[in-house]
């Protein structure tokens, strides 16, 4: 007789069995009579069953009740829908200037390694973590804005480029770093480090953001209750948008398009929140690097600046996106005044050729 289904079912319910007893143990609700229970539940599972409990138990793995299967609802390239496209497709005005503006630091660019990253302090284009279109952003926007405050949200390779434009320029800036493990050692180079996850953090840092500061959030991608996303977008981005002139960068973001088809097991989802951010108009986009990256008119200019080899390389993929809200400037008067320029510009060309 075929038992395969039944011994299925008995190995099903031991599963069960040990999950309540985990619940129960993190929950507090138990007796010494129970705590026997207990064990032998998590005895009669397997040494594979047992680790994935562990995973459940340390907050890295979660049961639902149905399942998640993420894919592509359109084609790579298309937006996902009209809506977030025309809001960021309507700016390439601002986004040529600001790669204008990137231009202007060629020689300092110049002067930073291109080797592999390493256990050093200082930049590399070389990162598996920030490609170099987006350093480059993180870099000129400090320079260009002279922040008093420089908040990141996970550190590493982003924070030694923002420490190397305060030393190139000789700005003001503090670096404020909020990362329980940063990727590279950045203590040395940050002003004030908070070794905790953001939802942990005392929030009240934010107070510190003042006209022209810049944010830069860099987390764990993925909204749930108490992570990070959800932190920064609801009790930190909110309060962000009162002040004046505040640049504020999400990473991994791909608007207006969705994930790519090789991500789509990481889950990540915070982008949703920003495009629904976006959609309800208290936000301009200020430079959506993956947009930039990829569109006609302004592919050719991220891929010049500097004229950094790296730049060339097929396997970039800039994600930065940066927004401030509307009730603000941006860069700006250089910005404008690089804007301003080319209209003048436009517009004696139109008189001469009447």
């Amino acid at each position: 007789m075929d038992n395969g289904g039944d011994g299925k079912c008995l190995r099903q319910g031991k599963l069960k069995a040990a999950m309540i007893a985990l619940a129960t143990l993190r929950g507090g609700c138990y007796t010494y009579g129970g705590i026997e229970r207990i064990g032998r539940a998590l005895e009669e599972i397997s040494d594979d069953q047992r680790w994935w409990l562990q995973q459940v138990r340390d907050g890295y793995a979660i049961q639902l009740e149905y399942p998640v299967l993420p894919k592509l609802r359109r084609l790579p390239y298309r937006p996902i829908n009209k809506l977030i496209a025309d809001i960021i497709s309507g700016h390439t005005n601002r986004y040529e200037a600001l790669l204008a503006e990137f231009q202007k630091f060629s020689a300092n660019f110049a002067t930073i390694s291109d080797e592999p990253s390493g256990e050093g302090k200082g930049p590399t284009w070389r990162s598996d973590w920030m490609p170099a279109l987006d350093a480059i952003s993180l870099y000129a926007f400090v320079a260009l804005r002279n922040p008093a405050n420089f908040v990141e949200i996970g550190s590493g390779t982003s924070t030694t480029f923002v420490r190397q434009a305060i030393r190139d320029h000789n700005l003001r800036t503090k670096i404020i770093s909020i990362d329980p493990h940063p990727r590279r050692d950045i203590d040395v180079i940050v002003d004030v480090g908070f070794r905790r996850p953001l939802e942990d953090a005392d929030l009240s840092i934010f107070d510190e953001v003042t006209n022209g500061d810049i944010v830069f959030f860099d987390g764990s991608h993925r909204s749930f209750q108490n992570t990070d996303v959800t932190v920064f977008f609801t009790e930190i981005v909110p309060s962000l948008l009162e002040t004046p002139n505040v640049l504020v960068g999400v990473h991994d973001v791909f608007l207006p398009y969705d994930y790519p088809q090789d991500w789509l097991q990481r889950h990540y989802n915070e982008q949703y929140l920003l495009l629904m951010l976006m959609l309800s108009e208290r936000v301009t986009p200020t430079f959506p690097a993956y947009f930039c990256w990829n569109d006609d008119q302004l592919s050719e200019s991220c891929r010049t600046i500097g004229d950094l080899p790296v730049l060339k390389e097929s396997d970039q993929r800039p994600a930065g996106f940066w927004f401030t809200s509307n009730g603000s400037r941006h860069l700006d008067p250089l910005i404008e005044r690089s804007i301003s320029t080319k209209r003048d510009r436009g517009a004696r060309r139109g008189g001469e050729s009447r």
